[in-house]
Formats: C-alpha cells, sequence, structure tokens
C-alpha cells in the first residue's frame, strides 16, 4: 500500500480514534474493538506481537503473542484497531492479514502506532493524571498503572500531546556522547537542539544522578532557547547503563505547538 503524506487525512483518523475513547479509565480497548468488527481476540504462538486477521467467515480477529504482558496486549489490540480506521480513512480494503512486528517502519505502522496511543492514552487522562509540569518518575511510573499502559509508551506519548512539550532524553552512563546526539528527533519527527554539549551534559549527569534525580536541561524549541525541568534514573539494559531522563514544559506559553507530522 502507497500513499502519498496527507495531513487532512492523518487528522481525520486521529480524530475518528480519539471520538471512539469514552470517559472510563482505563479504556476497555476490547470493547472498542469488538464495536468495530472484530469478533475474536486471541492468543498464539508466534513471533510477531500480532496481526489483524481475516477468519474462515470473513470476520476480523485480533491475535496477540502469548506470554505478553497485558500492557503490551492492549497496545497490540489498539494497533490493529487503527489498522481498521486507517482502512476506512483510505478506502483501502483488508483483505489479508496485517502482520505488526519490530521491522515494520513504514508510515502505515507509524500512523497506527499514533491511533493506540491515543486510544490507550487520551490526552485529557494524561493531563489530568500527570498533575504538574515538574515530572518524577513515580507520576509516570501511576499514571501508567492507571492507564493501564507501559511506561516507556506513556514517555513516547508525552511529545504527542498538544498542551504541553514532553521530552525523552537517554544519555549514556559509561561511554562518552557523540557530538551528533547535540540534535535529538522527538517521536513526532521533529528535531530539537539540545544547547548544552553533550558530553558536557553527559559529565554532569554522571555527576549529580548520585545526589538527586532533577535537572534543567536546555532545549533550543523554534528558535526559542527553553530550561526543562527533566527527572532522571538509572535504567540497565544487558549490562550497559543508562540515565534516563523525562520532562515537559508547556508549549503554549512559549509560542511552539509540535504538531503531528504527515504520518500518512
Amino acid at each position: 500500500m502507497v500513499v502519498k503524506p496527507h495531513n487532512e487525512l492523518n487528522d481525520r483518523i486521529i480524530e475518528s480514534c480519539r471520538a471512539l475513547v469514552g470517559s472510563s479509565c482505563p479504556v476497555d480497548v476490547e470493547a472498542i474493538a469488538r464495536r468495530l468488527g472484530v469478533v475474536e481476540i486471541s492468543a498464539r504462538t508466534m513471533q510477531v506481537e500480532g496481526y489483524l486477521a481475516r477468519r474462515p467467515d470473513n470476520q476480523f480477529a485480533i491475535r496477540y503473542r502469548h506470554g505478553s504482558t497485558i500492557e503490551r496486549v492492549r497496545f497490540t489490540i489498539a494497533h490493529e484497531i487503527g489498522h481498521i480506521l486507517i482502512a476506512d480513512a483510505t478506502g483501502v480494503p483488508l483483505d489479508t492479514a496485517v502482520a505488526r512486528g519490530p521491522n515494520r517502519t513504514d508510515v502505515v505502522e507509524k500512523l497506527a502506532n499514533r491511533c493506540a496511543a491515543e486510544l490507550l492514552m487520551p490526552e485529557r487522562a494524561v493531563l489530568a493524571l500527570l498533575g504538574g509540569l515538574e515530572l518524577q518518575w513515580h507520576q509516570l511510573h501511576d499514571t501508567a498503572t492507571e492507564l493501564n499502559v507501559s511506561v516507556s509508551a506513556l514517555a513516547r506519548r508525552l511529545p504527542e500531546l498538544t498542551t504541553i512539550c514532553g521530552f525523552e532524553l537517554r544519555v549514556p552512563v559509561q561511554q562518552p556522547v557523540n557530538d551528533s546526539r547535540a540534535y535529538f528527533t522527538l517521536p513526532t519527527g521533529r528535531r530539537v537542539l539540545l544547547l548544552e554539549h553533550p558530553s558536557q551534559l553527559a559529565h554532569r549527569l554522571r555527576r549529580e544522578m548520585s545526589k538527586r534525580t532533577l535537572h534543567t536541561v536546555l532545549f533550543d524549541l523554534n528558535g526559542v532557547q527553553v530550561p526543562v525541568r527533566m527527572a532522571g534514573r538509572i535504567v540497565r539494559n544487558d549490562g550497559s547503563a543508562t540515565y534516563h531522563l523525562i520532562g515537559a514544559c508547556r508549549s503554549t506559553a512559549q509560542g511552539t505547538h509540535y504538531r503531528t507530522p504527515d504520518l500518512y
């Protein structure tokens, strides 16, 4: 399927996601799937996270990987709902299975992921649960628990919100940081300038992380220098350590607004 970028179409698909979400928290994503014609949601032994299938009776079925966490299962279901909404909006029928896996990076998969985020983490619910802008890790954990999503999914959701600018930054603890990391890309696709030199930032964070977990990091947002309060913690994967920071600032106060890019 090849579709040229079309922001009006993109916006319409996102709005259709928002229209499906009620006031309950966490969102009953299985009920939404069944409202859209999915008659079966079941586990399978497979390598990919999940897929949307057509049964022999031509009804929709969502299959997810056996043994996945409940948060992963919910995201997989929401992701496949995204494929249904995309197909409805584009008029492209889903005649074959749509698989979801780590190597799927095309625009359709990105938009399906955005649909999943809109369904599982509605902006009003996220802002109500987070409360303030000086984020702490316990807030992120508590909010993720309330929404029944993973902390990593919620951290990636922050930059997509319209009333705040959210940030996620990972700094290696052991090895030096390459100069190219002076620029990094938000999940929205926007490139943001980290005003402090990366190696200096890494050195300062390593020095301060044993004393406190709150830091002020400077960013360049559309030419405006904005100090962002960020909360950090150590994350260890495969023996390596990374200092993971999250933070947010009000986009309206700085005259900035990150519009969702043309994913589709």
